[in-house]
């Protein structure tokens, strides 16, 4: 009894339920050990831990809204809010620390047990396998954007002697263990029969295959032999084969291609939903303020991309939550996606616009008023009942001056989560093609991978199908009676093969598709632009004459008159402040919960990245994979 007490207050002292599950499990003899136990038995047991890992990472609204829109996305500059004017550039504790949180906090201890209790039984050891390779899916987020991190190596001295204050491993060592558990995983799933247990897997495809987690796996690996290509590009080559040249093959097709499906029970904070998607929606904490950036979108533009269609849309926020606008025929004129706004010292009347990267609340101005002497801001959304800062009316004019969001028909709740994309596997061999140490002669690739991405949406049940058709019709109706939306897809990715044939960048012409066809996931896109440096255009690095941003000024209301006149440039404030000194930071500072907890091993973990306290330092810290200057 005196023993078990002891346990007790050890519980409640560490929160370790694990520990005291296991000592009971020691010191009562009536509790069957995991061996003596029967695999269904275990399997019904931790059917929910797999449930977590395999789902956690992609449902909460409240960390996608901080990781992936308001800090990844931004950073990689592929998407922008006006949400306290681009806080990628600053630090916040808050949204820097909740993806390290999740995945560590909530998800990990999930594996670990998943781990242990199939570890050693021969009738779990495909399930064992799937925890391996679930792991490696969780954790390597966790390092893309951290750094060194915790890989805990040993699921035992995890789960059963209830280590929290875990040590920190290299980013190396991390990438070198996931290589190890991706082969090691492979290789068991690939001469064993698919378990004849009973249980759900979360991790959906659109192929029966049974070597879809074989397939995974070799994605996964060739993901990290390209995530070595700046740091170590000859074992990054390695890698790379390992999974490219590898006979049970890798993801090509969408068919292969693990997704995990998502529901929408009227419950934002439900753990089935798709937490980027209700994000967007404004259904967790009010309006995310979520758009696409200004080189993004320009640069879609300039390509007459048809995914526009489908990504973006301005907000009706109506009744609340931030849906896209679905009654187009009745609100614009002359609707043209492909008209480009102003670059600088101009203003044009356009119907989508992107944000520019700033944190200042001038970042949205778009034309000075002489005759009022007010700056015009662009505006967030529309709404039937009017809005507070508008005296247009979007019937007539003020589409012409509204922002276009990353669209919630197309990512909403329901929107399935992919684990990694055909095309984003594509791109990666692309770009391994034009690498001279990775020796490989794929030239199909470039091609496959644009292919996939004009294919996506469709071919994965992404909602957004009658929207893109609504405004491709728009279009068709208003400005353009020869549009063709299915041919516009294959003539893009004709256009672009033309363009690549005659660059003489060709990466950095991979990497800028790759970028595009990642819209909304701040994260992948933050790791490619960290590894990557590209696309080209993007600033690394914003200088002193970078940080103003002139707009034309006007005698009157350009908007309202047609004969309002030009009376000069004005400079507005793009920048006003840096904590990342107008760099582009390079990864997020740990959470400062985990380092008031685990004090010792996140200070040596900095230090032995070459950092130091305060945390904020460290968004200018590169880490292992990151491009390093020239």
């Amino acid at each position: 009894m005196k023993h078990l007490t002891t346990i007790l207050l050890l519980c409640l002292i560490f929160g370790c339920q694990n520990l005291l599950d296991d000592q009971l499990e020691m010191t009562d003899g009536d509790i069957k050990t995991k061996e003596q136990r029967p695999p269904q038995e275990i399997m019904d047991d931790i059917q929910e831990d797999l449930r977590i890992a395999q789902t956690a990472m992609y449902s909460s609204g409240h960390e996608a809204w901080r990781g992936n829109l308001l800090t990844s996305g931004q950073i990689s500059q592929n998407i922008g809010t006006t949400f306290s004017a681009n806080p990628g550039f600053s630090y916040n504790s808050s949204f820097h620390g909740e993806t390290f949180y999740l995945i560590l906090n909530q998800i990990l201890p999930s594996i670990e047990k998943g781990l242990y209790e199939t570890e050693g039984i021969e009738e779990l050891e495909y399930i064992h396998s799937i925890f391996r390779i679930v792991k490696v899916v969780n954790l390597l987020r966790l390092t893309e954007i951290y750094g060194d991190i915790p890989y805990v190596k040993n699921c035992r001295d995890y789960y059963h002697d209830g280590l929290y204050l875990l040590e920190y491993d290299s980013q190396e060592k991390v990438l070198e263990y996931m290589v190890e558990d991706l082969i090691e995983s492979r290789n068991k799933i690939g001469i064993l029969d698919k378990s004849t247990l009973k249980y759900t897997d979360y991790y959906n495809t659109n192929s029966s295959s049974q070597f879809r987690y074989t397939k995974l796996a070799n994605s996964l690996l060739i993901k990290i032999g390209l995530m070595l290509s700046e740091a170590n590009p000859s074992r990054g080559a390695e890698v790379f084969k390992l999974g490219y040249e590898n006979f049970y093959g890798y993801i090509k097709s969408w068919d292969d291609a693990p997704y995990i499906e998502h529901s929408d029970d009227y419950n934002p904070w439900s753990d089935k939903v798709n937490g980027t998607g209700v994000a967007i929606q404004g259904r967790v904490g009010g309006f995310s303020e979520t758009f696409i950036s200004d080189v993004a979108l320009k640069y879609m533009q300039g390509n007459f991309d048809p995914r526009l269609f489908r990504i973006v849309a301005h907000y009706d926020r109506s009744y609340g939550t931030a849906d896209a606008i679905s009654n187009p025929f009745s609100l614009y004129r002359n609707f043209d996606p492909f008209a480009k706004a102003e670059d600088s010292g101009d203003f044009k009347k356009v119907h989508y616009r992107g944000v520019r990267m700033g944190n200042s609340q001038e970042v949205p101005t778009l034309f000075h008023n002489a005759e009022t002497n007010e700056d015009q801001l662009a505006f967030k959304y529309y709404s039937v009942f009017g809005d507070n800062y508008s005296n247009y009316h979007f019937i007539e004019q003020g589409q012409l001056l509204t922002l276009a969001g990353i669209n919630p028909a197309t990512f909403n709740a329901t929107t399935p989560s992919l684990v990694i994309g055909a095309d984003e596997v594509s791109y990666l061999v692309a770009e391994a093609n034009v690498l001279p140490e990775y020796g490989i002669n794929d030239v199909d690739a470039f091609k496959n991978a644009l292919t996939l991405s004009q294919t996506k949406y469709r071919e994965m049940n992404f909602p957004g199908d009658f929207f893109e058709m609504s405004y491709s019709n728009l279009y068709k109706h208003q400005t353009n009676s020869n549009y063709n939306p299915e041919s516009a897809k294959i003539e893009y990715v004709d256009r672009l093969l033309k363009k690549y044939n005659e660059a003489t960048d060709k990466r950095d012409l991979i990497v800028t598709e790759h970028w595009i066809s990642l819209i909304p996931n701040g994260y992948s896109s933050f790791c490619l632009v960290n590894r990557t440096g590209g696309p080209s255009f993007l600033k690394s690095f914003i200088s002193n004459d970078e940080r103003t941003h002139s707009v034309k000024i006007f005698d009157k209301d350009p908007i309202m008159y047609s004969s309002a006149i030009g009376i000069g440039t004005k400079e507005i404030e793009l920048f006003h402040s840096s904590e990342a000194n107008f760099e582009r930071p390079y990864r997020f500072p740990y959470s400062s919960d985990e380092l008031e907890k685990n004090t010792q091993n996140v200070t040596e973990a900095i230090q032995n990245q070459g950092g130091y306290l305060p945390l904020n330092t460290l968004m200018n810290l590169k880490q292992y994979y990151s491009k390093k200057d020239e």
